[in-house]
């Protein structure tokens, strides 16, 4: 679960990464030195982008094998992974991580499709 919570972490992160690539905007002013939005996103993808990339190539090839099978996932099923999800933690500890990943519900929401779509394929078995 806590995984599950990092990687969604990592995927918002590299949403930031490419809204930012290839601006020449300014991120920050320190000193009168300016760090524009590029360099941010290349110390950004130092930190986290191969991972990054990799999950989002996953996303793709689980979106793609579940395109094949006429597989999809409603807003139900989401719904209900998340409550499992909130089932594994004590009274407001899981809405306390939420806050400190700075991520609201339907946030996790959308993190949370490729890995249903994922469960979904699975247990098709076309």
């Amino acid at each position: 679960m806590i995984w599950g919570l990092v990687g969604i972490l990592v995927i918002a992160i590299a949403a930031a990464l490419f809204v930012f690539r290839g601006q020449q905007e300014l991120a920050a002013k320190v000193n009168g030195v300016e760090i524009t939005k590029d360099k941010l996103y290349d110390a950004m993808y130092a930190q986290v982008g191969e991972y990054t990339l990799e999950q989002l190539i996953t996303e793709e090839l689980i979106r793609q094998e579940a395109e094949k099978k006429n597989v999809s996932v409603t807003d139900e099923e989401v719904k209900q992974k998340l409550e499992s999800i909130k089932e594994g933690f004590p009274e407001g500890q899981f809405e306390l991580i939420l806050a400190q990943q700075g991520m609201t519900e339907e946030q996790l929401k959308e993190q949370l499709k490729p890995e249903v779509l994922l469960e979904k394929n699975t247990c098709s078995g076309n």
